[in-house]
This record gives structure tokens, C-alpha cells and sequence, in this order.
């Protein structure tokens, strides 16, 4: 099974080696690998790589790994069969093994590789216990950690929707045969087909092209010398053109039962081509020129409205293309439904001077509809995902369930490797901080949580489709050994029931996610990581930081969450906010003048602000714990550089999302916290106006009278004393934002409550406080307290002024 591409990149030709082994045979790779670690026949050290020869082979591992498919991958990492996975993490963790630099950049690439590509929760743990228990090279450990997460969430921009359960296409002898059809199904509304793709290559193996050679040669060899019908002849030229036709992988192709006619769509490089004959020859051929990207998880969607005389293409969820065209008259049955190949080249019609092209690629579940969706369904298929498994009512719906089940997808468990099924079960413990606050055990599952209300939605889209569906193939409810699955189409399609064919070396491939395996094994999800930044040898109440390690923690837990619904809910019943206001001092504390480190690390706090965003709780929390007030920096030693980046994420927030802020009474908590901080907010000038800038913000967000009474109740607290004027000064331009506010209905309700309250006798009094400690200190003061205090004039006269003009004052 050689793919040798013309013009490959290196990365690609280094993936010969573990494309060469059959898939039966990927033992060997482990057998190999494991053989450069192989201490006890070694002379001259134990476990360590003596020969250059040795170095250089181990050297390409990752490089072949990650160019590989991501079956091929996750085959390789299936470690309940040969646990190379565990013994590559227990090597690189190992405290008295002789360390050298190279050797254990190797074995990151190698465990990032495999373990992005599958990661059983078994093995999770048993990382985690390596980690723990080896304290020395727990840095090593955690960033083979973060690389895994990230290689697993950077194999897609959208890797969220990626299958967990995937049919591997090798692009030589595989595909997917549908059901026939007594009828041609698409004559009447036209056809949509949509499925999830990972395309390795879209170019030829060496070994189809000695095929498809040897079959030219045999073909032009016979036809002199044989009396053959018209028909015959026909196959014949087409077999014998066909070594020096373009290689053109099919992503599905339609035919009559004659294969004179249908509809079919193939790559031409990396453009989507949309072609259909008619049964009288007439030929439509639409390329689309949106160009797709190999390795990439994407959900493809081609739609034909015969109504609107459209041709569409959609890719996750979006429509990219659209073009006005009629198709060709089909009236013969369809025979023929190929998904990822298209029939032999001893098929006349539509492949006259055609050949057999086989798609390289991971396909997830298959959808073939008798009618174009429109893009409302096009995004609703997308966001559910390729782990989604529409259940019908009827006489599938049980069974289809039940298979799920007992192969635990839809729990999220691989069927594949031998791993323990069992549900697991966490156990609160009153003495841990990390326990969830609900008593008893939970039972946990990768499933995703929806209430009641979004399963009865769920369960109307499915029915909605379900009369156009025509034919549903799905990894998920496939056996791995079994050459068959199951059309899910509804049991009103006349091929319900029926089963479609995995043509030659089609596989499928179920995978355990590394942030479903977390979720799933640790009860406070990626909060579990908190635990290694504090040492486990230390006292229950005086555990020693681990500031070394902090910044790639954190980062395993900005990837651990985005985008998985399950982990932030995990980090929000943990109090993810409250758990970092208690270990963040400590570790600024223990990290003092490293200006760099605290920059990084509220950086990714920034991020995980952003993440919390998808739980309305985590976020308040993280709000109200991290960010509305100081206490976790200012007064632990967090450099300023630090602080003014927390206040920037602050800021941002402040416009993305101000109501959140306002919610929890966020004018109030800054004003507050440039008070008890005014020191900080002297010393440092861009803290103080990135704390302004959220005012602005704030203060015209919510309701005007509250914003009102909160200004008006702290500038009167103001008894004179210069130390705290520049916090007056700046709750002052708020003030004077808030008359400003474009929103006329806000700026209005203010002025009235702000005059009606008194203002105008506050700001007057202000000005006599202000003009009084001036006489008192008489020239005594300094540059920058007139300077502020010369604010503070200014700021009361633009506001006054502003008033008087407005009319509010006559």
C-alpha cells in the first residue's frame, strides 16, 4: 500500500513508512519504536539511543506520524493492544533516565502525535499519575500535555464537530456502495448530500496508477483482436485512455442503473467539481472555486434545488457558492450510489475516458437527500456535529439507539482497543478542593448535556428531514470488522433497513478524544490541572507553587475547554474563579520581579475569561473573583505590566459583553477598586486608564438612574484628601461621559435623577473641598497633585457647562 505522489513534500514522503505497513501490520511500527528504547540489549547505557542510525530513525517517527491519517494515527495510538503511548510518556518522565535535549524533543513529537490522535481516559490517568509521581520531569509531562490538546484542536479550525467514529477511505480500494433505487429519487425536488471529510491527499498512488496502466495496456492489447459489440468497444477505449486521464477522487457519484446518467462531484486538485449528464448525452459541468485544505476536518454540504434552479456549496454551515443552472433530464433508476469512489472504469456513459478514482480521505456520517435543505439545515447539521446520531420513530429508532450504546459512542468510549467501558463514578470527598459541590456520586459520560426542551428541537429537525432523507450511513453504529452499515434513513424511505456496502480496504475508526478523556476521568475536568501546579509533598495548608510549570498549566486548560461544553461545565461546578483568587497570589508571591511570567499568566487568564463566556455562571465568577477587583494582584506582588494586562482583558470584555458587567454592580466594584488601590493607580499611569476606559463602558450600559446614584453617593464620600483625588477625578470624566451618551433616552434619565438628586450642590462642594485643601497646603503641593486636582476643576465646569447649555439648569 505505497503512495508515492509526484511533488510531495518531504513531511509527506516520510509518511511512506507507516503507510507501507498493512493495516493489520501497525504493530510492527510500535515494534520498532519501542525497539530504539530498548535498555536491556544495550552496552553502553541503558534506554539510551547510541547510534546515529537509531537517532535519525526515531527522529522521523513524528514527522511520518503526523502526516499520516488520522485512523492511521489513531491506530497507532490505540495503547490497550501494544501501550507504546504509556511507554513513551513513562520514558520521557522517567527521573533516572540520562536526559538529553534531543532525545526528549523526539518523544514530545511523538506523544503529541499519537496522543492528539487518540487518548483513552486509562492512559489519561496513568499520564497524570507519571506526572505526580515524578516530580523532576513533571515540566516534560505537562508540555507533551499541552502539545497533545493542541495538535488535536489544530487539526481543525472547527475541530469541535470532528467525528470521534470516521470510515477510512485509502484512496486506492475503497468507498462506500449505497442502496439502489427502483426510481430515480432526484427528478422531482432535486438532492442534497452532506457529509464530514478529512481529505489526506488529493492525488494518485503509485499503485493505482500501475493498475490503471496494466489495465490500459491489457485493454488496447485485446481490442484488435476481438469482435465486440459497440458497447464493449466503448468500455474498452475508456480503459485504455484511462492510464492518461487526470486523477479526479470522487466525493460521491449518482448513476442510473446503465451508468449512462447522473450526477456526480470530484476533486480536480483542490477544487470541488459538480458534474451531470443527461440519458441524451448532454453534459453540465459546474467547478466551484472554493479551494479546500488537506487535513482538515470540514462538513461539505452540495445542494441542487429544482425549484430554484440552484447549485450550492456549503462548507460548515455556510454558503459559499451558489450558481443558477438546470440539470439534465434523469429518468432511469438509480443504481449506482458511490460515496468517496465512483464504479469501475468497465462502466460506459458518464465514464467514457474515465477511470476509477478512489477519494484518500476520513469520511464521518453520510447524508443523501431527495431535495435541496436550504442553508437553515445546512448550519443545523453542522452544529450537531459528526458524532450525532439521528434516532427516527419506527422501528429503528430502539435498535439504532441500542447499538450506539452498547458501543458506547454516544458515551463517548472507543469500542476499539479493549478499554473498560464502565461508567465511571467520582466521589466526593468534603476534605478536597477540588470536589464539586453537589453531594454523591456522578455518573459521567461524554454526552452532551441538553435539557429537555433541546431534545424535543433535536427530535423536530430529525423529523423535519426525515421525509427528504433517502440514505444515512454513520461510523458510529458500524462494527469495526463488519464490511456492511446500515441506511438510518426513516422507516417510510423504501431503503430503510436495507445495508450498504464498505467496498475493498474501507475501514472504521472510532477514537477517544484527549479533552472528551479528561472530562470524562476527572471530575473537575481541566481543573485537574491545578493540581500539578501545587506540590502534593507539602502541607495540606502551606502547599508550595509551582511557578516553573504555571504558564504551560494554564494553557492545558485554555485547551482542555474551548470549545467543550463539558469541561467549562466542569470548571464552573468547580469555581474555577474562586479556585484561581486562592492560588494566584501565592504564586505572584513565590514569583516576585518576574515581570515576563505574570504577563504570560494573566494573558491566559484573559483567555479563560474568554472561554467562561459559553456558562453564564463561570463567567460572572470569573468576573467578579479575577477581574472587578485587584485583591488577587495588587497586594501580592503581580508586577504592573500584569495588572495593566488584566484590566485590558477587563476592557474588552467591558465591550463585548457590558451588561454581564453591569450585572454584577461592576461600576460600583471599580470605583471601589481604584479606591482601595489609588496608590497602585498613582504610581502607574496606564493601570489608571485602563480602568477608566471600562468606566466608560460600564456607565452607560446599564439603567441611568442606578449609574446615577452610584456616582453621585462616591463623589460625595470625597472629604478633600489629595491622595484619593485621582479616583475622584476619574469617576468625574465617567460622570461627564454619562451627560455625553449618544443614547438620548439613558442621557436624559441621567440628568434628571443626577439634578434631581442634588448633583449640582455635590459638584459645588467638591470644588469648595478641593479649593480649601489647596489653601491649607498652601505651596506645598506638588505638580502632580495640582495637576489632578486641576482635573477635577475642569471635569466639574465641562459638566456644568454642558447642563447649563442643555437647558437643564433654567
Amino acid at each position: 500500500m505505497v503512495r508515492a505522489h509526484s511533488e510531495r513534500s518531504v513531511d509527506a514522503l516520510v509518511s511512506d513508512f507507516i503507510l507501507e505497513q498493512s493495516l493489520e501490520n501497525i504493530e510492527l511500527i510500535h515494534e520498532q519504536l519501542r525497539g530504539a528504547y530498548d535498555g536491556e540489549s544495550r552496552e553502553e547505557g541503558e534506554g539510551q539511543l547510541n547510534t546515529r542510525e537509531e537517532r535519525n530513525e526515531l527522529q522521523q517517527t513524528p514527522l511520518l506520524a503526523s502526516s499520516a491519517s488520522p485512523s492511521l494515527r489513531a491506530l497507532a495510538s490505540v495503547d490497550a493492544s501494544t501501550d507504546a503511548l504509556r511507554i513513551f510518556i513513562k520514558r520521557l518522565c522517567d527521573e533516572n533516565r540520562e536526559h538529553s535535549e534531543y532525545e526528549d524533543a523526539m518523544l514530545l513529537d511523538i506523544i503529541g502525535v499519537f496522543a492528539s490522535a487518540s487518548c483513552s481516559p486509562r492512559t489519561l490517568r496513568f499520564w497524570f499519575e507519571t506526572i505526580a509521581k515524578n516530580r523532576k520531569r513533571k515540566k516534560e509531562g505537562v508540555e507533551a500535555l499541552l502539545r497533545s490538546v493542541r495538535n488535536a484542536n489544530g487539526r481543525s479550525a472547527t475541530s469541535s464537530f470532528s467525528p470521534k467514529c470516521c470510515f477510512h477511505l485509502d484512496g486506492e480500494n475503497a468507498g462506500i456502495l449505497g442502496n439502489a433505487e427502483a426510481k430515480w429519487p432526484f427528478a422531482k425536488d432535486g438532492f442534497s448530500v452532506v457529509t464530514y471529510v478529512y481529505v489526506n491527499s488529493f492525488e494518485n498512488s503509485e499503485t493505482n496508477q500501475i493498475n490503471a496502466e496494466a489495465l490500459a495496456q491489457a485493454a488496447q492489447i485485446s481490442t484488435p483482436n476481438m469482435k465486440i459489440s459497440p458497447t464493449a468497444a466503448q468500455v474498452l477505449a475508456s480503459a485504455a485512455a484511462g492510464s492518461k486521464v487526470e486523477y479526479m477522487p470522487r466525493l460521491f457519484s449518482l448513476l442510473s442503473s446503465e451508468g449512462s446518467s447522473g450526477y456526480e462531484s470530484y476533486f480536480h486538485k483542490n477544487y470541488l467539481i459538480f458534474e451531470a449528464q443527461g440519458e441524451k448525452g448532454e453534459r453540465i459541468t459546474l467547478p466551484f472555486s472554493h479551494q479546500f485544505q488537506l487535513k482538515t476536518w470540514l462538513c461539505v454540504g452540495v445542494e441542487y434545488s429544482v425549484k430554484r434552479e440552484m447549485a450550492s456549496l456549503y462548507i460548515n454551515g455556510k454558503l459559499v457558492e451558489t450558481h443558477s443552472m438546470k440539470l439534465p433530464k434523469v429518468t432511469k433508476p438509480l443504481g449506482f450510489c458511490c460515496l468517496g469512489t465512483n464504479p469501475p472504469a468497465a462502466m460506459a456513459g458518464m465514464q467514457d475516458k474515465r477511470r476509477q478514482c478512489a477519494l484518500y480521505a476520513e469520511l464521518g456520517p453520510v447524508y443523501i437527500f431527495r431535495d435541496g435543505l436550504g442553508t437553515q439545515a445546512f448550519k443545523k447539521l453542522y452544529e450537531r456535529g459528526g458524532d450525532y446520531v439521528p434516532c427516527y420513530v419506527g422501528q429503528y429508532r430502539d435498535s439504532l439507539l441500542t447499538t450506539a450504546l452498547s458501543q458506547s459512542i454516544i458515551g463517548g468510549h472507543s469500542s476499539g482497543g479493549g478499554e473498560n467501558n464502565s461508567t465511571h463514578h467520582h466521589h466526593e470527598s468534603s476534605t478536597d478542593p477540588f470536589a464539586r459541590t453537589a453531594s454523591g456520586n456522578v455518573a459521567t459520560s461524554t454526552a452532551p448535556t441538553t435539557t429537555e426542551g433541546e431534545e424535543d428541537e433535536a427530535e423536530i429537525f430529525d423529523k423535519s428531514l426525515s421525509p427528504k432523507l433517502l440514505q444515512l450511513f454513520h461510523p458510529s453504529v458500524s462494527k469495526l470488522n463488519i464490511k456492511s452499515v446500515t441506511n438510518l434513513a426513516p422507516s417510510g424511505s423504501s431503503n430503510a433497513g436495507r445495508k450498504g456496502i464498505l467496498i475493498g480496504n474501507t475501514k472504521v475508526f472510532k477514537r477517544d478524544l484527549i479533552r472528551d478523556s479528561m472530562w470524562e476521568n476527572f471530575q473537575p475536568g481541566p481543573c485537574e490541572m491545578l493540581r500539578l501546579l501545587l506540590d502534593e509533598e507539602g502541607k495540606e495548608d502551606n502547599r508550595i507553587v509551582d511557578k516553573s510549570n504555571a504558564c504551560l498549566i494554564l494553557q492545558v486548560m485554555v485547551e482542555l475547554a474551548r470549545s467543550h461544553s463539558q469541561n467549562v461545565q466542569a470548571m464552573a461546578s468547580m469555581n474555577l474563579g474562586r479556585l484561581l483568587s486562592q492560588i494566584l497570589p501565592r504564586l505572584f508571591q513565590e514569583t516576585p520581579n518576574e515581570d515576563s511570567l505574570h504577563v504570560e499568566i494573566c494573558k491566559l487568564l484573559g483567555k479563560l475569561l474568554v472561554i467562561s463566556r459559553e456558562h453564564d455562571g463561570l463567567y460572572d465568577e470569573m468576573l467578579a473573583s479575577l477581574y472587578l477587583t485587584l485583591k488577587p494582584y495588587a497586594q501580592t506582588g503581580c508586577s504592573s505590566n500584569g495588572i495593566v494586562e488584566v484590566l485590558r482583558s477587563l476592557n474588552a470584555e467591558a465591550h463585548a459583553n457590558a451588561s454581564a458587567l453591569v450585572k454584577l454592580n461592576g461600576l460600583q466594584m471599580l470605583l471601589d477598586t481604584g479606591w482601595d488601590n489609588i496608590e497602585m493607580l498613582r504610581s502607574n499611569e496606564d493601570i489608571a486608564e485602563e480602568l477608566t476606559l471600562s468606566l466608560f463602558v460600564i456607565v452607560s450600559a446599564g439603567d441611568a438612574i442606578e449609574a446615577s446614584k452610584i456616582l453621585l453617593e462616591f463623589i460625595s464620600a470625597f472629604d478633600g484628601t489629595q491622595g484619593y483625588s485621582l479616583i475622584i477625578s476619574k469617576g468625574l470624566k465617567a460622570l461627564n461621559r454619562a451627560v455625553h451618551a449618544l443614547n438620548h433616552s439613558f442621557r436624559s434619565a441621567f440628568t434628571e435623577n443626577f439634578i434631581g438628586q442634588g448633583g449640582i450642590e455635590i459638584l459645588m462642594r467638591l470644588l469648595r473641598k478641593v479649593a480649601m485643601k489647596n489653601e491649607e497646603d498652601g505651596t506645598s503641593r506638588d505638580e502632580e497633585k495640582y495637576g489632578t486636582e486641576s482635573e477635577i476643576i475642569a471635569d466639574v465646569i465641562l459638566i456644568t457647562g454642558h447642563l447649563m447649555n442643555g437647558g437643564f439648569l433654567n
